[in-house]
């Protein structure tokens, strides 16, 4: 029985696929296997090189052709069949799914570790470097950024403010609307009924008392055992 699918503990341990593609292209800017386990409080990521080739099914190509073809699903098989392991969910969006997020949980304030100076839709934009509150539009901007340089370590730090952001409150509404988020906006096999069996477990792994310990991994070996 998958893991996620298991109610015993009300802990949660599994391998899901994360896919962050180009609205108006085939183009994508990250992929990525992220291993949760709430008991340990940990999240392992390995971060994949869209361009590589694998074979699943009929279908033989790069992981964004997998992708393009065949949708989360066949992008799902393709991993799978890359990397050897196992993978029982998939979450996808775009960067409209990405800004509605992003405006459900308002300004981030973040430390910029140096200026950034980039485009996006063909528009130049500024980030100076320091303490500062980034509006939810810039978010994405600074998001894609960093997808764009592969720069992993800031990524995986990103996606831990945000979970924090997003899951970490008290109030029940509004964690339950945030975690409905998923639904709405992302293209996911996680379902209502996940959500809501491990809301503990996601909350004390999104508490910044003590907060997921993340380890970023540059090849498999390790990440299977």
């Amino acid at each position: 029985q998958s893991a996620f699918l298991s109610d015993s503990t009300k802990n949660f341990k599994g391998n899901f696929l994360l896919l962050l593609n180009a609205e108006n292209s085939e183009d994508v800017y990250l992929i990525a296997v992220v291993r949760l386990d709430s008991e340990q409080n940990t999240m392992n990521i390995a971060f994949l090189n869209k361009n590589v080739t694998c074979k699943a099914g009929d279908i033989s190509g790069t992981l964004t052709q997998h992708y393009n073809k065949g949708g989360a699903k066949q992008l799902m098989w393709a991993v799978g069949e890359y990397t050897g392991i196992s993978i029982e969910r998939y979450l996808v969006g775009d960067e409209d799914s990405f800004q509605k997020f992003c405006d459900l949980l308002g300004d981030m304030h973040m430390n910029i570790p140096e200026r950034v100076s980039h485009s996006y839709e063909g528009l130049g934009y500024i980030i100076e470097k320091g303490e500062q509150n980034l509006t939810p539009s810039m978010f994405l901007r600074y998001f894609l950024y960093l997808c764009s340089k592969d720069l992993s370590e800031s990524i995986s730090n990103i996606m831990v403010l945000m979970g924090m952001e997003a899951f970490s409150a008290e109030d029940e509404d509004t964690l339950q609307k945030n975690l409905d988020t998923f639904g709405k906006y992302f293209d996911t096999n996680i379902s209502a009924v996940d959500l809501g069996r491990y809301k503990g477990a996601i909350c004390r792994m999104a508490s910044r008392e003590n907060p997921v310990s993340v380890t970023i991994e540059t090849g498999f070996d390790k990440f299977k055992e």
